[in-house]
């Protein structure tokens, strides 16, 4: 379904006609505390003293968190020229890492399930196909449109490109960062002030009404950059999160 997602939206920057609207795509690993993360779930069971479910330790997963998510949405809606699938470099974490960062200092047990059926030990994020046309930056990979791949009519440029160093894009041969650097991940920040001070900052302040800047707990976390975005008085670009 994500990929159905990100081909649609590519085909809408296709398909747009006349218009000025630019669509773009990007494509996330695992947000931290979010729908379907597994930390919500740790923390249910932790709060109801139950163990800790792990499907398997050595599993490896792409993670970041909400604020690294959100600053890659609008760093791509700045450098989207249409079509194209961005997709963030991102750090890989154990799984059992994790859940020792998370419980630690708890008295917790750790209980491991086995995989899920169709789950996978590693997650890729880029295909060997993909990594032939893509295009590669010191934080990003840029997957133009397929649409302008194939007609040829529009040359992508990015700033701060270089050549390719790898075939494909995997948790498999990217090294897990540590439980040090996983727990900075994993400290609460200011959330709504820095999601306010970015958009000001990249779209000004007068084009941000003071009633978008109140918090909303319980909508999800893209929710709040929508909500944000559609404050301005135009909009040419929209970006899809996978």
């Amino acid at each position: 379904t994500k990929l159905i997602g990100e081909r649609i939206i590519t085909a809408a920057n296709y398909y747009r006609g006349k218009k000025q609207t630019v669509f773009s795509s990007v494509r996330f690993g695992n947000v931290m505390e979010t729908n379907g993360s597994v930390l919500p779930l740790w923390e249910k069971q932790m709060e109801e003293n139950q163990e800790i479910t792990i499907t398997d330790p050595e599993m490896t997963r792409f993670m970041m968190s909400k604020d690294q998510a959100i600053n890659l949405v609008l760093r791509c809606a700045e450098l989207s020229q249409g079509g194209e699938t961005f997709i963030l470099k991102m750090p890989v974490i154990k799984l059992k890492d994790l859940a020792e960062v998370v419980t630690e200092g708890k008295q917790v047990n750790l209980k491991i399930i086995g995989k899920k059926e169709g789950e996978t030990l590693f997650e890729d994020l880029m295909t060997e196909h993909e990594m032939l046309k893509a295009i590669e930056t010191k934080d990003m990979y840029i997957f133009p449109s397929l649409f302008e791949q194939y007609l040829e009519t529009k040359q992508f440029t990015y700033p701060g490109t270089m050549g390719i160093k790898t075939k494909v894009y995997d948790s498999r041969n990217q090294s897990p960062i540590s439980k040090e650097e996983i727990q900075k991940m994993l400290t609460p920040s200011n959330q709504e002030g820095d999601v306010v001070a970015i958009i000001q900052a990249r779209m000004g302040a007068d084009r941000l009404p003071n009633k978008t800047l109140e918090l909303i707990e319980d909508k999800p976390l893209l929710q709040h950059v929508i909500e944000r975005i559609r404050a301005c008085k135009k909009i040419n670009k929209i970006i899809i999160a996978t």
